[in-house]
């Protein structure tokens, strides 16, 4: 099953306490909270518990005549909503598919039910199913027997506590099965609080199911576990938010930045004016905001003035002739710096990375790296340009003049500049 965006499940389930007129509501408010679906749980107290047991006298107090099922399912297509049932019985699930429901769900006590599972996935519906309580190799054997029948499902990660407490909803199991099975999972939450849906969903979760309720204090075992439609309505509205911030994502800044960008980044200024064929001191600049000028570049200090440039104006690259920056000195700025990182780095676009690797070559002086030494001279990047430029000059000896060439566009003659180099070297030796 695919969704376009998280499917949230509003799971009535025995929380109409017998009433069709509480049921109504309940679909009713489910709606109105922004809920996907509702779902119901539908049983016959003898097929599912022995007699003797204390939760049969208390499940009998919840069941419908199959007339009441079709007025409910009538009442929830009148609202324009998805229909799911749990059926816990052969006769249940024959029943159910007949109500024509979107989706039917198999509970966490009947994820090992083979017979049954088997049963409810020939009626080729969707199909959710809860792995509360079940370990990875029962999970394995279930999610294969699904895949090899070709079912249209979901699994549900379940903490089969009633409540759960948020500390145990363990929501990271989410992302393990997506990535175990490559499948759509949701999560099925029994807890109070609303952090551990919205979380589920920023895990991968495909589907919401929580347990609903008009009122926490009506008699019946799911109310506590459940949470009221204006819990749920603050729910849904976070999910959708979390959905808009997910689908929004970029590796660089967002648009809206743009403009606190220019006026809190800083470009150097010239507090003196600086006459041609001087070089820039430390205390002839100030950097300020707002950025509308180049860059604070490490090589500025140290530049030569090629052109006049008046007191209170922005330093530009036309004016001054930029210095090649000590390799001592990029190493200091370069935290991350190990000099064992290999010299495939050169690729990466982090300036970082680059000069973490041309050190490396350096360190060992790997001279059959040069060419790609001379791409660097290339970048966009002008410290990658000086360092490695200054890089080529400790392994050849030669200075490359990487910033004539690059003005010139000629590539070409940097590599023969090389080429000749090389053979020279060669023929030395």
């Amino acid at each position: 099953m695919r969704f376009k965006r998280t499917y949230i499940v509003a799971e009535i389930g025995i929380n109409h306490n017998g009433s069709i007129k509480l049921a109504r509501e309940l679909i009713k408010e489910a709606k109105e909270s922004g809920a996907d679906a509702v779902k119901f749980q539908y049983f016959i107290p003898e097929n599912l518990v022995k007699r003797d047991e204390k939760i049969f006298e208390i499940l009998s107090k919840y069941t419908f005549t199959f007339k009441q099922w079709q007025k409910i399912r009538d009442f929830v297509y009148g609202y324009k909503i998805d229909f799911g049932i749990t059926p816990f019985c052969f006769d249940t699930l024959d029943n159910a598919v007949k109500l024509e429901p979107d989706f039917l769900k198999i509970a966490s006590g009947d994820f090992n039910n083979f017979i049954f599972i088997k049963e409810v996935i020939s009626k080729k519906l969707p199909v959710f199913i809860s792995a509360g309580a079940s370990t990875i190799k029962e999970a394995d054997k279930t999610v294969n027997f699904l895949k090899k029948n070709k079912v249209n499902f979901v699994l549900m990660h379940c903490v089969s506590l009633y409540p759960c407490s948020f500390s145990k909803s363990n929501l990271r199991k989410i992302e393990y099965l997506i990535k175990r099975y490559r499948i759509p999972v949701g999560f099925s939450d029994h807890t109070t609080s609303l952090e551990s849906a919205i979380i589920a969903v920023f895990c991968g979760a495909s589907v919401i199911e929580k347990h609903f309720t008009l009122n926490k204090r009506l008699k019946g075992p799911d109310h506590t576990a459940s949470i009221t439609p204006v819990e749920f309505k603050e729910m849904v509205k976070k999910i959708r938010e979390l959905e808009e911030n997910i689908k929004n994502f970029t590796k660089d800044f967002i648009a809206e930045e743009l403009n606190l960008r220019y006026t809190s980044r800083r470009s150097p200024v010239a507090i003196r004016d600086l006459k041609k064929g001087e070089v820039i001191k430390k205390e002839d600049i100030s950097i300020l905001r707002p950025q509308d000028g180049i860059k604070p570049l490490l090589e500025i200090i140290g530049a030569k003035v090629i052109a006049n440039i008046t007191k209170g104006k922005n330093i530009m690259k036309k004016n001054i002739l930029l210095r090649a920056v000590p390799i001592f000195l990029l190493l200091a700025s370069c935290s991350r710096y190990d000099p064992y990182i290999h010299s495939s780095r050169l690729s990466s676009k982090d300036p970082i990375k680059q000069i973490e690797a041309i050190q490396y070559i350096v360190e060992k002086n790997r001279t059959s790296d040069i060419p790609k030494l001379i791409d660097l001279l290339n970048d966009d990047e002008t410290t990658v340009q000086t360092f490695a430029n200054n890089a080529l000059i400790d392994l050849t000896g030669v200075d490359f003049g990487f910033r004539v060439y690059l003005s010139q566009n000629k590539k070409q003659l940097i590599i023969e500049k090389w080429k000749d180099w090389w053979e020279q070297r060669n023929d030395k030796q």
